[in-house]
């Protein structure tokens, strides 16, 4: 928050929310309750704001579009972690923290 409050002291005028893990207070925080959209904070509803929820009609496309672009090697995917399912505990902790960078793979 700090930071975005130094390149922005004036506000923002609006807050896209995809870090989840409590990030919704402090989007709040610095635009009020209007103009926020989040894809992945689940407790929203929690919180005494609008709230709209939209969803895709045309998912089969979609889903098909992302195929065709995996299989022709177009879609990159940034790996955070790659790790033995041994230290799934070890996964879990770091993806709760809301700071990896990427996937967080487990593998037998």
């Amino acid at each position: 928050m700090s930071r975005v409050r130094e390149i922005a002291p004036q506000g923002v005028d609006a807050v896209y929310d995809i870090a989840g893990q409590g990030a919704l207070p402090d989007s709040i925080e610095l635009r009020g309750a209007e103009r926020i959209i989040t894809i992945a904070d689940p407790t929203g509803t929690s919180l005494a704001i609008p709230l709209s929820t939209a969803m895709a009609t045309d998912g089969d496309r979609i889903l098909a579009e992302a195929a065709r672009t995996a299989i022709d090697g177009k879609l990159r995917i940034v790996i955070a972690a790659d790790l033995p399912l041994a230290d799934a505990a070890k996964a879990m902790a770091q993806s709760e923290t809301g700071h990896a960078q990427g996937k967080i793979v487990l593998h037998p």
